[in-house]
């Protein structure tokens, strides 16, 4: 049970990452430099 509510989370957190790394301006221009 712990553990499940440790990985839940890690998720969370992980989610939380991408999400605001998404939204900086700045990783959006690299992700549109690689994608072009």
């Amino acid at each position: 049970m712990l553990l499940r509510t440790f990985y839940l989370g890690v998720v969370l957190a992980t989610e939380k990452r991408i999400t605001s790394v998404l939204i900086e301006p700045r990783s959006i221009e690299k992700i549109v430099e690689v994608d072009a």
